[in-house]
């Protein structure tokens, strides 16, 4: 937690909330799977905030990768896993571009659920 009195009472103001994703893979790109079990171009985003990490279970490890991207309302998020040479590299995605957000080498032919944490602001 920080020390200053403005960044705290920033981070006070801010829920956090996780999208889920998943989706069985087998040796083709594909975007995982979200709420209602649609795999598509992104939900959208109900209020302004940050993108804080990206974890991914393969249904043997934990794939972790943090950073932060700054979210507006409306942005749509999705998660696409990119099959290249026999593993999967899998990124969020805001507004149909790849963010830094990504987690590279994961093993083909396995279900993965990702989880995306944010930080919104209160209505």
């Amino acid at each position: 937690m920080s020390t200053n009195v403005t960044a705290v009472m920033l981070e006070a103001n801010l829920n956090p909330v996780v999208l889920q994703f998943s989706k069985q893979v087998t040796t083709s790109s594909t975007f995982l799977a979200g709420a209602g079990g649609i795999g598509a171009d992104g939900f959208p985003v109900p209020f302004s905030g940050h993108i804080t990490g990206l974890q991914v279970w393969d249904g043997a490890t934990i794939h972790s990768a943090t950073g932060t991207r700054e979210i507006s309302t409306g942005d749509r998020l999705s998660v696409f896993a990119s099959y290249s040479g026999g593993t999967f590299n899998v990124a969020v995605i805001h507004n149909g571009n790849f963010t830094t957000l990504q987690v590279n080498g994961l093993p083909a032919s396995s279900t993965y659920m990702a989880s995306v944490p944010l930080l919104l602001a209160r209505s």
